[in-house]
């Protein structure tokens, strides 16, 4: 027999068994696979699996909204943890949120710690809250509670407010939608408030 024709002979051979090896290979991993119990538990340690609840986070999360007035409410921190204590409630770490009014007029809010509670439609701010304003004024309070459905916030301490020729402190500050005119931000102080103008 010639070399050639044995070479023809050897790769036609080649053809056959190949697609056979890999269909017996297969069929063993088939078996294998199928020998394992089915539904059987992953296996952790219970501590592991509570030092992931406790340590279980979202790193720059961002949580965005459209009030029921037309704003628009925007986020973000650096962690977010849920609250052991109670259900839907997630605390954050350097917190910043944005709250756009109907009007066009918007706020910009930092803070070293918050909570988003889901069920009751709501955000705080908490330590260094600092909010500015797109007319230039500067808010600083310690905290400061925010809606989740409406355009809406309010400090939960005393605020005081820097703006480019006055001064505000006072006890607590409310700024909302008109109910009457959803394209007018109402600002309401209450409790001892001073006002410093400079003409």
């Amino acid at each position: 027999m010639s070399a050639g024709r044995r070479y023809t002979q050897a790769v036609v051979a080649t053809k056959y068994m190949l697609p056979l090896i890999a269909l017996g290979l297969l069929s063993t991993l088939v078996f294998l696979a199928r020998s394992q119990p089915e539904g059987e538990p992953l296996r952790f340690v219970d501590q592991t699996i509570e030092d992931l609840a406790k340590t279980q986070r979202l790193g720059t999360p961002r949580y965005s909204a459209v009030t029921d007035d037309g704003g628009e409410l925007s986020i973000t921190a650096e962690i977010l943890v849920p609250d052991t204590a109670r259900d839907h409630v997630t605390l954050g770490e350097t917190m910043a949120a944005t709250l756009a009014m109907p009007d066009g007029v918007f706020y910009d809010m930092t803070a070293d710690h918050g909570e988003l509670d889901e069920p009751a439609m709501r955000s705080t701010l908490r330590d260094n809250v600092v909010v500015v304003s797109s007319d230039g004024a500067v808010l600083r309070t310690d905290a400061l509670r925010l809606r989740n459905d409406r355009s809406y916030l309010e400090t939960l301490a005393p605020v005081q407010i820097d703006g480019p020729n006055w001064w505000i402190t006072s006890d607590r500050m409310e700024i909302f939608t008109d109910p009457k005119d959803e394209m007018q931000t109402r600002t309401v102080f209450t409790g001892d408030v001073r006002l410093l103008y400079t003409p």
